[in-house]
């Protein structure tokens, strides 16, 4: 509305060139402004949001997790003859965690010949959400931890898979969508891959990057996850059909 305002100001004053801006931007703002409200709702009750795909997709390689480094547990298992260090964000309240200085204290006792990363990343025009992606190197954003990261693994040449699963630009912190959580096989699938890269007997290290919002430290607990995106997504499909006046 507020934007709307300044629209209609700048046409009085008949400055044509800021009304086009702010018309042109509009429809971006606004889903920004519903992205950034739906997403204080999932904070405020717990939900997980499109950017927790990759704390869940970890939580479901755990069995049991110890406190590793500040916000971020960590549990041990065993893939195909491989040793696994699987991290997260300690959940399920909304922490990112410094995944620098667990993966920094995992490397002071262990020779770890492969690290994996999980992530959410903005998808193209034209891809569905929850399309899975694999390439190579760190999948993180931000400024700061990546980079730090970074300068322990590559001196090192210790080879970075990474496994993405796409999401809108507003999808990454609003509740989690049923086809986001639908990715949840095919990334397993692609980290057991990621993993027979490395020969048996080595160590990797998995981690799941990203918000850990509603989302446990266990795979005890994705059933839990399971049951409140079912019911978010019986809710937004209610919604849209009001908006849409009936039709589906």
């Amino acid at each position: 509305k507020m934007v709307r305002h300044f629209v209609e100001l700048a046409k009085k004053f008949k400055n044509l060139q800021i009304a086009m801006i702010l018309q042109m931007q509009l429809p971006i703002i606004e889903k920004i402004a519903e992205g950034e409200y739906h997403g204080t709702e999932a904070f405020i009750n717990g939900w997980p949001i499109g950017d927790s795909i990759g704390p869940l997709a970890a939580a479901s390689l755990i069995g049991s997790e110890k406190q590793i480094a500040k916000d971020v547990v960590m549990g041990e298992t065993g893939i195909d003859g491989r040793k696994c260090f699987v991290l997260k964000a300690t959940g399920p309240s909304p922490h990112l965690g410094r995944v620098d200085e667990a993966i920094n204290a995992i490397m002071k006792r262990h020779r770890v010949a492969r690290v994996i990363t999980i992530d959410a990343a903005q998808k193209l025009e034209g891809e569905k959400s929850g399309t899975v992606a694999e390439g190579v190197g760190f999948a993180m954003g931000g400024i700061g931890q990546r980079e730090l990261i970074e300068n322990v693994l590559l001196p090192k040449k210790i080879p970075v898979d990474s496994i993405v699963v796409k999401v809108g630009m507003t999808e990454a912190i609003m509740p989690m969508k049923k086809e986001i959580y639908n990715s949840l096989p095919k990334v397993r699938a692609l980290v057991e891959k990621a993993v027979k890269r490395a020969k048996k007997g080595e160590k990797l290290i998995i981690i799941g990057i990203g918000n850990s919002s509603g989302i446990g430290d266990n795979k005890k607990e994705i059933e839990e996850v399971k049951k409140v995106v079912d019911e978010l997504n019986k809710k937004y499909k209610e919604q849209d059909k009001k908006k849409k006046g009936g039709w589906v």
